[in-house]
């Protein structure tokens, strides 16, 4: 596969009419990556659970190992979402507070309300969000 191109083996643990759930096996690459505390795949835990969806899941059976993969592309998307903008965020606009003399205080509470505003603005469009951040799931041979 491409360098663009983010691979995973795993092993089917659940079959649904339309998602597979897969158990990543992080490997020993992640954990020297300098990004595993910010990847969703090898954030320190031994496996992660991935959901893929599928047109069929006919093809797949329980205990299957499948590889999974994602564009690099929209793992960084994911990152920003989760943790560069939220930082950005929160620095931001305690900065603005600050400078306009509102007190620490008040600042420090300003910058967690508006965290706390963006992510639950990010739950809401989790849905439009997860549809763009799209896993392929194919046999391993």
């Amino acid at each position: 596969m491409s360098s663009k191109i983010i691979t995973h083996s795993g092993r089917v643990v659940s079959v649904e009419s339309r998602r597979v759930s897969v158990a990543i096996e992080v490997d020993e690459a992640c954990s020297r990556c300098s990004a595993k505390g910010a990847c969703a795949v090898g954030g320190g835990a031994e496996c992660r659970i991935v959901k893929v969806d599928v047109p069929s899941s006919h093809t797949y059976k329980v205990g299957d190992l499948v590889e999974v993969a994602i564009r690099r592309s929209t793992g960084l998307v994911a990152v920003m979402l989760c943790y560069v903008v939220p930082l950005l965020l929160l620095v931001g606009v305690l900065a603005v507070a600050v400078a306009f003399n509102v007190g620490e205080g008040v600042a420090a509470v300003s910058s967690l309300l508006s965290l706390a505003i963006y992510y639950v603005v990010l739950a809401l469009v989790h849905r439009h969000i997860s549809k763009r951040i799209i896993f392929t799931i194919k046999n391993r041979e």
